[in-house]
């Protein structure tokens, strides 16, 4: 048994199978719509929930707080701190002092991926920054060769030497007949 009708200027057959299939349909078609209208209603409303246009016409947003700006004497300034990544456990160490006239001495120590501490020292004046670095005789220094590398490097020379005299006699041609 089918049945047919017309519904918002759409005209629609429905069997008795395809009722559920029907309004499952339409419900979706009005979900969509469903969402839209609420979405529009709800940025419609954030645009009306506007009340500074209130605030204003009362006078509560006028007020402004007077700020002055004043040049008083250059502020002398020194600090000193010491940290680590675990507790009682220090790793870097900064000090530092300055004239207020932009004149600063300082320095900062750190510990390396080698476990061995650096330490910069560092003047700042109308000139720039000039860092100077203590204790940085090592990073100066090549690393030697261990027994396994020298080995690795001598086969490495004799393999070379074997295919640049293979190669110095002349390419073999190969025509394919």
């Amino acid at each position: 048994m089918s049945s047919a009708f017309r519904f918002s200027g759409t005209s629609y057959e429905v069997s008795e199978s395809s009722h559920l299939r029907f309004f499952y349909t339409y419900i979706q078609k009005l979900d969509a719509r469903m969402k839209f209208l609420i979405a529009f209603l709800a940025l419609t409303s954030l645009c009306h929930a506007d009340v500074s246009h209130i605030l204003q016409a009362q006078g509560a947003v006028d007020y402004q707080e007077p700020t002055t700006t004043t040049q008083g004497p250059p502020n002398p300034y020194s600090f000193k701190y010491s940290a680590g990544r675990y507790p009682g456990h220090i790793d870097r160490v900064q000090s530092e002092s300055g004239d207020g006239f932009g004149h600063v001495r300082g320095s900062y120590s750190f510990i390396d991926p080698k476990f061995k501490v650096r330490t910069v020292q560092y003047t700042v004046d109308e000139n720039g920054f000039h860092p100077t670095l203590n204790n940085y005789d090592d990073i100066l220094r090549q690393p030697t060769d261990s027994e396994a590398v020298k080995q690795g490097r001598e086969r490495h020379r004799i393999l070379y030497e074997n295919i640049a005299a293979r190669n110095s006699q002349g390419a073999q041609h190969f025509i394919p007949q």
